[in-house]
């Protein structure tokens, strides 16, 4: 039995504009949800994943939402020298307080920790990706 005493609510849907598709994972405190929304219209949408949290990841995503209080998050974190690639809207219900965030090709480092939390969860095929900057150097291109 999972000892948490924090009750969350939390949806991520993380988007992919160029191939029209959407993934949208929701969590609750011991269940987790992960559907396709095809975003080619007459195509159908479906229920990838549906079940109940690991105990040691319901306890790490509780110990983790229980860390940092989640009205010091803003409402967007936008990387706007990329405009296309890693976008994702999250609604974070904890406790009493609801945050909505959207993130466009930024590593948040909170939001990071719990899509890595449920990554444990998922297959590699439905895992939650998320943008990860790289430093580049003249070096790289022979310089």
């Amino acid at each position: 039995m999972n000892p948490c005493n924090l009750t969350y609510h939390l949806e991520i849907s993380s988007h992919n504009y160029s191939m029209a598709y959407t993934l949208n994972y929701i969590v609750e405190n011991d269940s987790l949800k992960v559907t396709f929304y095809d975003g080619i219209s007459g195509k159908p949408d479906s229920l990838l994943l549906v079940g109940k949290l690991t105990d040691s990841v319901s306890l790490l995503l509780c110990d983790h939402l229980a860390s940092f209080d989640i009205d010091t998050l803003k409402e967007e974190y936008i990387n706007r020298h990329i405009e296309d690639g890693d976008r994702k809207s999250i609604i974070l219900m904890v406790g009493n307080k609801t945050k909505k965030v959207y993130t466009a090709n930024y590593k948040q480092d909170q939001l990071v920790k719990i899509y890595d939390i449920l990554n444990m969860m998922v297959d590699e095929k439905y895992r939650i990706r998320y943008y990860k900057p790289t430093k580049i150097s003249l070096e790289d291109f022979g310089r």
